[in-house]
């Protein structure tokens, strides 16, 4: 009987590894000899990357087979994948709004789903924030009054060279020297209390908070409806004059100003319980009747506001100078006044190359929300960090927190680039 060869029998790794080395580098010749002709080039460069990839691909797979399959009992149970511990009582606590989480009586995926919603909340209202603030600041660097710009350049400086983790520990402490304490009971007109222990504002009701959200979003749609139908009616383009944008500007505030009248119409107002009434520091504020929001989100939101607005203002101040000259110039010969060059002009030609970038910072936030034990702020990474040392089933809730992190980047980015497909549909 045969036997085969004893460089495949015996060297099998040098053999395969020998090969795909010799393909990797005929696929390079012929990418660099067919130069000419860009649809080969791109398919063999293509090529190329696959079978650079291959052998990792490869050693996944099967690396993860035989962890699936490991003689050791032990190995084969830390990577077994049922998920089934998922749905037992939890065993902790956790700050959580708006879904309830209770401790002892809730599943693990109640408490997962809870976590993601914080890490959600703390992600859009930084992302909202920082995109304002960076905007003012980077617009600022360019002005010509040398002590904003400056201060604007000290800020950029301060918060984009310092580690998040660290800022985001300074603002935790500083709002603990800085806040009053608990037993202090500071309000503001018995409608705000604030203390160490976090704020309690004013609750509105929850249909009503709803319906004005509703009216605003059907508003917007219509309006924006309209504006498509009369641009295709009329051939000409949106009426950008400082009169028209005052008038939008006074009908959305109009909206506004009715719809926060008729939020606040039905409103409680923190209901204080005291304990023990001769006793400070014994009250607490009453199911139902306020608001709170807690120390550990405001430290998160600031932290991360003030971080990345710092490189957001690098990105406004970058692309609004990459503009050619002659576009400001223009603006200038029109004889349009420096709000309306920024307006009309050079932040809707700068949004062309500023939103890949400011896709990478969104995601970023979304990434940087995981500094969020440094607060004690319930997010995602916190709550499946404590799962592991209370289950110690590491690598479901591994692959878990990576789905997580991964489908939040993924649903950012597809926002963005099809916002960004938007952007750049007009030519210039």
């Amino acid at each position: 009987m045969a036997m085969a060869p004893p460089i495949l029998t015996e060297d099998l790794v040098n053999t395969s590894s020998a090969l795909i080395v010799g393909m990797a580098a005929i696929s390079w010749l012929l990418i660099q000899t067919e130069a000419a002709n860009p649809e080969d080039q791109e398919r063999r460069y293509a090529a190329f990357m696959f079978i650079l990839a291959t052998p990792l691909i490869l050693y996944t797979v099967t690396r993860i087979i035989f962890l699936l399959n490991n003689p050791d009992s032990v190995t084969r149970d830390r990577w077994d994948l049922d998920w089934s511990f998922m749905t037992e009582l939890n065993a902790f606590e956790i700050n959580v709004w708006p879904v309830e989480a209770v401790f002892g009586e809730d599943s693990r995926w109640r408490f997962f789903t809870a976590a993601v919603i914080n890490s959600a909340r703390v992600t859009l209202v930084s992302i909202v924030l920082c995109t304002l603030l960076g905007i003012v600041i980077g617009v600022t660097r360019l002005s010509s009054n040398r002590l904003a710009s400056s201060l604007a350049t000290i800020y950029v400086e301060v918060f984009r060279n310092l580690p998040l983790a660290v800022l985001l520990f300074l603002v935790w402490t500083q709002m603990g020297e800085t806040l009053p304490l608990f037993g202090e009971e500071a309000n503001i007109g018995g409608w705000i209390y604030y203390s160490n222990k976090g704020f309690w504002i004013p609750l509105a009701e929850s249909w009503r908070v709803y319906a004005f959200l509703a009216t605003f979003i059907l508003l917007w749609a219509f309006t924006r409806i309209k504006q498509t139908i009369d641009m295709r009616r009329q051939g000409s383009a949106v009426d950008d004059s400082d009169r028209a944008v005052l008038m939008r500007s006074g009908m959305w505030g109009a909206v506004i100003v009715i719809g926060t009248v008729f939020v606040l119409g039905d409103i409680t107002t923190p209901e204080i319980i005291k304990l023990r009434p001769d006793s400070p520091g014994t009250w607490r504020v009453a199911d139902g009747t306020a608001f709170e929001i807690t120390p550990m989100f405001t430290a998160m939101v600031l932290g991360l506001t003030l971080f990345t607005a710092s490189v957001v203002a690098e990105i406004v101040r970058g692309s609004i100078q990459a503009l050619p000259r002659g576009q400001v110039e223009a603006a200038v010969s029109l004889a349009l006044t420096p709000y309306q060059r920024l307006r009309l002009v050079i932040l809707p030609q700068a949004l062309r190359s500023m939103v890949p970038l400011l896709n990478s910072q969104y995601m970023n936030v979304w990434k940087n929300s995981s500094l969020a034990i440094v607060v004690a702020y319930s997010d995602v990474f916190y709550v499946i960090f404590v799962m592991m040392n209370n289950v110690g089933r590491l690598i479901p809730l591994f692959l878990l927190l990576l789905v997580t992190y991964q489908v939040g980047s993924l649903l950012i980015s597809g926002i963005m680039n099809a916002y960004n497909a938007r952007v750049t549909r007009v030519k210039i």
